[in-house]
């Protein structure tokens, strides 16, 4: 083997080696990533799940918020009610009494 042979040879074992180290960052880099990747997956499952509990929390509060303003329906509605039957009432009465 000659000297440029050799050195040729030589010269292609050390990229080869740089080569092999250059793979193996990427290989972990990959993993990394992989990871981070499943993590993120988890993550967004997790959201989802989050997401579906917080809309049921909003239509129960919903309801909630509802109920005064029926209630206070039906105390306005039963007051009418009773200003209105006393009224009349007393119409009915008055005429019955002037007649």
């Amino acid at each position: 083997m000659t000297e440029q042979e050799h050195d040729r040879l030589t010269a292609l074992e050390e990229r080869a080696k740089s080569n092999t180290k250059r793979l193996d960052r990427l290989e972990q880099l990959t993993d990394a990533i992989h990871e981070q990747n499943e993590a993120i997956r988890e993550l967004v499952v997790e959201l989802k799940h989050t997401n579906e509990h917080v809309a049921d929390h909003d239509k129960r509060l919903t309801a909630i918020e509802k109920r005064p303003g029926e209630r206070l329906s039906q105390i306005v509605t039963a007051i009418i009610s009773a200003v209105a039957g006393a009224l009349i009432t007393g119409m009915v009465g008055a005429v019955v009494l002037f007649r």
